[in-house]
């Protein structure tokens, strides 16, 4: 018995919504194991901080204009070229996972917004403030 691509479709929703795994049909993505994002957003967080507070990364970023490095560590607005030149991880993952289906994924998981056609707000690495102040 071979599953329809429909019935995979329905089946790969419905354990989307179970939150067992991730599935995107608009990318053509399916994560099995959600640590992959964390550890992707997990990296592109020590880098800001790094970044911000100047020091160094192991690997530091290649062709990023220092307009790129202001508007990420001061407001933590990233280009697409600078997000690919801070991607790490494994070749193949980098491979099926790639950075314009990885930052579309951040889109559906409201973790990035679009402002322009390559540039992206990610909210998260902004600092927390009290409202009480």
């Amino acid at each position: 018995n071979v599953l329809s691509i429909t019935d995979l479709q329905d089946a790969l929703e419905f354990l989307h919504n179970c939150s067992l795994l991730l599935y995107y049909k608009e990318q053509n993505v399916v994560i099995t194991d959600p640590q992959v994002i964390l550890n992707i957003l997990t990296h592109l967080t020590v880098a800001f901080y790094k970044l911000k507070n100047g020091k160094h990364l192991e690997r530091m970023p290649h062709g990023v204009s220092q307009v790129e490095f202001d508007s990420f560590t001061k407001n933590a607005i990233i280009t697409f070229h600078f997000f690919k030149e801070l991607r790490t991880g494994p070749e193949q993952e980098r491979k099926i996972l790639t950075n314009e289906k990885l930052l579309q994924i951040f889109q559906n998981l409201l973790l990035a917004v679009k402002i322009e056609e390559s540039r992206f707000f990610l909210p998260a690495l902004l600092p927390t403030v009290s409202l009480e102040e």
